[in-house]
């Protein structure tokens, strides 16, 4: 494709990067590179060789570079979670993380979210027990997410349908809010052409003017001594540091810094990092880190008294679809039976009831009449018990279950409700009924025909 950069921008570039301009320019000339992540949860459950391989990404131990951009959409293992398929520079996140988040369990908000490349590498770097809220503004864009958090299967997750606003009155909920905001797409141009084709110095201005807008409200919901992520795809100051004077001065949060190998290529800004594709392998990307001041967050505080969720049908349903479900509150949220992790539920329930949340826990599934049916989230979930029937199929069955085609489990499971897996990975649920079986996987999830 043509590659012509905007005058505009070639200045801006010129006072940030000097005689490296040509470089970069030649960089985003190029074809970018292919980068998975691997689910820390899942990996284990396929067998050794048949995941794909390929150099580490240095600063995400998940992270490797593939030679040549495979047709994901055929592979089951995406389909189950076991990786996710995610630019190299993004995942610098997850250093951060392991650097700066501490040791114990955790509330995270990532306020723009979708797709969900920060939300499940946050699920893998955060220290066990965390809990993560998704939240996406745009529809279509946050059930995209949903079902991204319901494949990567972790149980202490939430995604929500809300602006950042919606979040104001969460004062001092979390203890780190990530905000990948929406940007020019500076660092995107060769991934994203529609980016170069749309970038102005007045589309830059809207940008900042949004991005305040949303920094703004993420920051009320941050405890005191929390962690603030800002983050974006594109390479200009006004974008960048200058938002990040913005942070500092008018938010009055105070910039924390990494211990950074210098090899990597990781440039230093005057405040915040900078990755540029001349330099490091991957997609342009800036992220800066900051600390809200005080030591001391808000407590939650349990709320006493019997819940929906300890009534004896709901709790039966627990007992028989969880593993270790006294670890878990189970609840009717809008007809459907979900489990909340003890550590954190009253602030599950809490988004649950009081936001447009698209999925809350570990979703069990719905009752339809007096029978129950398990839902496909509780398939992929780390929570599901082993007690239940699985059937493990070759690749042209997993493909045609995605394609949410009838499958043929004649003699291969007893009646019921079956998971049906690819080399050890779960994939969904069939209802077997012997002589045939009903194939339950979502209409909205599966593969259309290539």
């Amino acid at each position: 494709m043509d590659r012509t950069f905007h005058e505009s921008f070639i200045a801006l570039m010129n006072e940030q990067v000097g005689d490296e301009t040509e470089a970069l320019l030649d960089a985003l000339r190029q074809e970018p590179a292919v980068s998975v992540r691997f689910n820390p949860k899942k990996r284990g459950l396929v067998p050794e060789g048949l995941l794909m391989e390929g150099a580490r990404v240095a600063w995400c131990e998940d992270g490797i570079y593939l030679d040549k951009r495979p047709q994901f959409t055929l592979d089951p293992l995406l389909h189950g979670g076991a990786y996710y398929v995610q630019e190299a520079s993004s995942m610098f996140l997850h250093y951060a993380v392991r650097q700066l988040a501490g040791e114990r369990a955790i509330c995270a908000l990532d306020a723009c979210a979708a797709p969900g490349g920060k939300s499940t590498l946050l699920h893998g770097a955060l220290p066990p027990g965390s809990l993560v809220v998704s939240n996406e503004y745009v529809r279509n864009r946050a059930h995209i997410l949903a079902e991204n958090i319901a494949k990567w299967g972790y149980a202490n997750s939430v995604v929500t349908n809300n602006g950042v606003e919606d979040f104001v009155r969460d004062k001092g909920a979390f203890d780190l809010v990530v905000v990948d905001a929406p940007c020019s797409g500076e660092g995107m141009f060769r991934k994203e052409p529609e980016a170069l084709r749309q970038w102005s110095l007045d589309n830059v201005a809207m940008c900042v003017a949004r991005q305040r807008q949303i920094v703004g409200n993420a920051v009320c919901a941050l405890k005191e001594g929390g962690l603030f992520v800002y983050s974006t795809c594109t390479f200009n100051r006004k974008e960048d540091e200058e938002l990040g004077d913005y942070i500092e001065k008018e938010l009055g949060l105070e910039e924390v810094t990494l211990d950074l190998p210098e090899e990597w290529g990781i440039v230093r800004g005057e405040r915040g990092y900078h990755f540029y594709p001349h330099r490091t392998k991957g997609e342009g990307l800036y992220m800066s880190f900051y600390r809200k001041e005080g030591t001391e967050g808000r407590e939650e505080k349990r709320k006493e008294g019997k819940r929906k969720g300890e009534k004896g049908q709901l709790r039966e349903i627990g007992k028989i679809w969880l593993k270790n479900d006294e670890d878990y509150e189970i609840e009717e949220v809008e007809g459907r039976i979900v489990a909340f992790a003890k550590t954190h539920a009253d602030l599950m329930r809490r988004i649950a009831f009081g936001k447009n949340a698209l999925m809350a826990g570990v979703e069990l599934g719905v009752m339809k009449g007096n029978k129950f049916v398990p839902s496909s989230a509780l398939a992929l979930s780390e929570a599901l018990t082993g007690n239940v029937e699985r059937v493990d199929v070759d690749k042209e069955t997993a493909l045609r279950y995605l394609r949410r085609e009838t499958i043929d489990l004649s003699g291969k499971a007893e009646k019921g409700y079956v998971v049906v897996q690819y080399q050890g990975l779960p994939l969904g649920w069939v209802k077997n009924l012997g002589n045939r079986s009903n194939n339950l996987y979502p209409e909205y999830w599966r593969i259309r025909k290539l």
